[in-house]
Formats: structure tokens, C-alpha cells, sequence
């Protein structure tokens, strides 16, 4: 498992486990502190680890990483399927704030209402693409095709999902950690 502790990938899939009701503060503790859970910090070793077989599973790792991994011919994979319990939902490419003294608010209120419209978000869909070479987030509107959405990055009808930033207190990352160190204290490691 990638050492959440420091920057970077799975800070946000952690506030998924700890602020799910159905996974809490005890699945993070238990995993850590029962399932012999080796920690890295640097993202080439998860990877590495995944795909030389030295485990079978990476929790937290860079999904860019597994991607270009795969498809350089390593045995990897992400996982095909959401968890049962949910998804969570965070902020990510085309994110927007509207200033709060904005030199013309009315130009700014009309851009963002086209940005958030069918039409703004197919051109972020597909202007996404061109830059990632594909790896985009799926839009939260219902009412456009997702084709050019990787099958991996859309979301699936009948799961739960949870918007990670819509509540101030699921921002906070420290009760996580707290838990992390817990964990890590009872499997008797740093």
C-alpha cells in the first residue's frame, strides 16, 4: 500500500474507506493492522512490486502508472469493478471556481453556465482526451455519450456514489492518518 502519509495518490480513495459508513475508521485499522500491509512511498515500487508478482494486490497506486504498465506488456490490472460498498467521486480535470471579485461576473456566470452545459462538457470530454492521450474523468451529466470515456473512469448505474468534496469535514485527512498510525501500531510498524 502506497504510504498515505506523504503527498500523492490515495488520499482521496482513503476518505472513501474512512468516511464510508458501510467500510469506517475500523476497515482502515483492520486492513493496516491484520493484513500485513507493507508501505512505499516511492510510486515506481508499487508497480514494480505488482507486476514482478511480489504481490498480488496495490492499494493506492498511480493509476497512470498501472496503465502504462499494462499496456507495456506487465501482468497488471486495475480492478474492473467499483466496490460494492461505493465509489467515490473527487474533483479532478475541468474543475472551475468562479472568483469572488471577478472583473466581469456576468462574463464569467455565462462561461461557466456553457461549460456546465451538454456542449461545454462534451468539449472537455474531448479536448481532456487530446491532452491525456485518453485518461479523462467521466462528466456528471447523464445526457452525453461517454465513448470517449475510458470504461475504467465511467461511472455504472446502480452503484453509490460518493461526492468527496461536497462536505468540508470529508476534506480532513488527519482522523484518516490517526487511524493509519493506529493500525500501523498494532501490526508493530512505522
Amino acid at each position: 500500500m502506497r504510504d498515505i502519509r506523504e503527498p500523492g495518490p490515495g488520499g482521496d480513495a482513503s476518505r472513501l474507506l474512512y468516511y464510508n459508513p458501510a467500510l469506517g475508521p475500523e476497515f482502515i485499522r483492520r486492513l493496516v493492522s491484520e493484513m500485513g500491509i507493507t508501505l512505499f512511498r516511492d510510486l515506481r515500487q508499487g508497480v514494480d512490486w505488482l507486476a514482478s508478482g511480489k504481490f498480488a494486490i496495490c492499494l493506492f497506486c498511480q493509476t497512470g502508472m498501472i496503465r502504462q504498465a499494462k499496456h507495456q506488456g506487465l501482468p497488471v490490472n486495475e480492478l474492473s469493478r467499483p466496490l460494492k460498498e461505493g465509489v467515490g467521486l473527487v474533483a479532478q480535470a475541468g474543475t472551475m471556481a468562479l472568483l469572488d471579485s471577478a472583473p466581469h461576473p456576468n462574463a464569467a456566470k455565462v462561461f461557466l453556465n456553457w461549460w456546465l452545459s451538454r456542449e461545454g462538457q462534451l468539449n472537455l470530454i474531448r479536448e481532456t482526451a487530446k491532452v491525456t492521450g485518453g485518461d479523462i474523468p467521466d462528466s456528471l451529466r447523464i445526457d452525453i455519450p461517454k465513448d470517449d470515456v475510458p470504461p475504467t473512469s465511467r461511472r455504472i448505474e446502480g452503484y453509490n456514489y460518493f461526492d468527496l468534496d461536497s462536505r468540508a469535514e470529508w476534506l480532513d485527512r488527519r482522523p484518516i492518518l490517526k487511524v493509519l498510525e493506529e493500525g500501523l501500531a498494532l501490526a508493530g510498524k512505522k
